[in-house]
């Protein structure tokens, strides 16, 4: 039943799901939230930061054979379009890179797999343009600075939309 929950997720096949059953188990209650099992798959950013000064901060230790499987498990699902996975990718890999990318989508993919057990829900995809939605002022905000820094004057007016 979890299996196939887990199946139904893009990236993640019926091998991948049974390898993340068998590596963390059906029993979410071992860990207090989905930050502790992030951290316990080794999928947490480490943060070496001291003075000020950020220090090179790869990912901490942790279990290698469920951060691989999800590893793999992320670099699947960025390549399905119109997923909230792809998204992320696309949001993250401008700013961090590839590889951080993907450890950021797998995280969050391992934290949506906690949720899924521990409430026994199915998996339900935020879709591609979840981060449009968000908060429109903010990006109507950002993209009219834009234009101005361009040196474009904007002066928006609400579309009329015919039902």
């Amino acid at each position: 039943m979890i299996i196939e929950r887990l199946d139904e997720m893009k990236g993640i096949g019926r091998r991948s799901a049974e390898q993340i059953i068998a590596e963390i188990g059906i029993d979410m209650d071992r860990f207090p939230g989905a930050d502790n099992l992030a951290s316990w798959c080794g999928l947490s950013p480490g943060s070496n930061e001291s003075a000020g000064k950020k220090k090179s901060s790869k990912m901490r230790n942790g279990n290698k054979h469920i951060r691989t499987t999800m590893i793999e498990c992320a670099k699947a699902a960025v390549k399905s379009p119109n997923t909230f996975w792809c998204a992320k990718y696309s949001k993250l890999v401008v700013r961090r890179g590839a590889n951080r990318a993907t450890a950021a989508v797998a995280r969050a993919m391992i934290v949506a797999i906690y949720y899924m057990i521990k409430r026994n829900e199915p998996f339900n995809d935020l879709g591609a343009d979840y981060y449009f939605t968000q908060d429109e002022e903010k990006m109507k905000n950002k993209f009219i600075r834009n234009l101005g820094k361009l040196g474009y004057d904007v002066t928006l007016t609400p579309q009329v939309l015919d039902s």
